[in-house]
């Protein structure tokens, strides 16, 4: 079969050749990542999907250091209700801890300016009340297209963010919500999991 391959009359056609002598590359599976935890140094987990759902996050001191406010309209009082429960329970099972969500309630949906008005009117009053901490805002969005939108608002005055939809917020489990607070986490400059790799001999 390999001498056919390289008798093709098409290599010469197309001006093209062949080493009928090639090197042959040796390939082999590298082993697992080993997963860097806090159970003491004997221990080694190595990383698979089941594990990395429910490892604890390794380092979560800087999302202690940020204020949560939980972003929603008016029509989505009930799917944000639930997104805090789930979103505060979970912390225990990854040994997280943040401090307690604030809430702002937007207006009519359909009205971008007014909700940008009182989002804004919320970060200055915040600000003006001198709390020190910086704003990390989790926002229940209805709408897929107003992503940018709300990205905007938070990121022009340097406040990080994460949007859940609302059917996902309506959806959601603990296992979503760990999910959701892993990102967070990273966000607000914590690390969810650290790693170490085997190391490749060449």
């Amino acid at each position: 079969m390999v001498k056919r391959l390289f008798g093709m009359k098409k290599w010469q056609e197309w001006d093209i050749q062949l080493d009928d002598k090639p090197q042959v590359q040796e390939s082999r599976k590298l082993a697992q990542p080993e997963l860097i935890h806090k159970e003491g140094d004997d221990k080694h987990l190595y990383a698979n999907e089941t594990l990395l759902k429910k490892m604890p996050v390794y380092a979560c001191d800087a999302l202690m250091e940020h204020e949560l406010v939980l972003v929603y309209d008016k029509f989505s009082r009930q799917e944000a209700e639930g997104a805090q429960k789930n979103l505060m329970q979970c912390q225990s099972m990854m040994n997280m801890k943040s401090g307690n969500m604030q809430h702002l309630m937007l207006p009519d949906g359909k009205n971008f300016n007014q909700i940008q008005s009182a989002i804004e009117n919320f970060i200055n009053d915040y600000k003006r009340r001198g709390s020190g901490k910086p704003l990390f805002a989790v926002i229940i969005q209805n709408n897929r297209n107003d992503y940018s939108k709300f990205k905007g608002i938070f990121t022009k005055h340097s406040i990080m963010s994460q949007v859940i939809l609302k059917q996902t917020a309506r959806k959601m489990n603990l296992s979503v919500a760990s999910n959701i607070m892993k990102q967070i986490n990273s966000k607000s400059g914590g690390e969810s999991v650290r790693m170490k790799f085997p190391e490749v001999m060449l």
